[in-house]
């Protein structure tokens, strides 16, 4: 999650889900934003069978939790923009581990400050997932050493690539290549393991 629109924080979910979910595990998808685009990208295409649910209403972190309980993992997907501070706490609150999708961007790094405070705030585990990169932008290599020089920040080693695959792909089948996505849920699935 993010605070910020536009950080690939519903591409990340969905994809996440869907490499979970290939792996072999009983997954679900919580959409707290109220544009509800998880919800409408996974209910337009025929090939990704994962139930979504759409917690509203003053009880969401208990709402998220009884989720939750019912599946191995439950990928949340926020609403971004400070007005949804009382829905992103309580989704931050109810997480395991918060993943933060950040594009190389001055906006975006400052954006995911803003989270990973709350994060640490609510004694939360945060890693930062570098999405809609290209390895050869100067702004890459910018974002990863500043990531890299702050010893409170975990990133996830692997990299989303920019490709029109994933930015034109919201409504559309998610094919076999999830584009990084299946090493990242690597990444975190090990994370959840370690953290027991």
């Amino acid at each position: 999650m993010s605070l910020k629109g536009g950080s690939a924080k519903t591409t990340s979910t969905v994809y996440l889900a869907v490499a979970a979910q290939r792996s072999g595990l009983n997954v679900a998808v919580a959409d707290l934003d109220p544009q509800s685009s998880a919800a409408a990208w996974i209910d337009a295409v025929t090939d990704l069978d994962v139930p979504v649910y759409q917690p509203t209403g003053r009880r969401i972190r208990s709402e998220i939790e009884n989720i939750a309980g019912r599946y191995d993992h439950l990928f949340v997907d926020t609403a971004p923009g400070e007005g949804e501070m009382t829905v992103v706490s309580a989704a931050v609150a109810a997480a395991d581990l918060v993943v933060v999708p950040v594009a190389p961007s001055g906006l975006n790094v400052h954006r995911i400050m803003r989270t990973l405070d709350l994060a640490a705030a609510l004694d939360v585990p945060a890693a930062v997932l570098v999405v809609m990169t290209d390895l050869r932008w100067k702004t890459h290599t910018e974002l990863v050493e500043a990531l890299d020089g702050d010893p409170t920040i975990t990133r996830f080693d692997t990299f989303i690539r920019r490709t029109v695959r994933i930015t034109g792909a919201l409504d559309r089948p998610i094919g076999g290549d999830l584009h990084g996505y299946d090493a990242a849920w690597l990444e975190l699935e090990e994370a959840l393991k370690e953290m027991g």
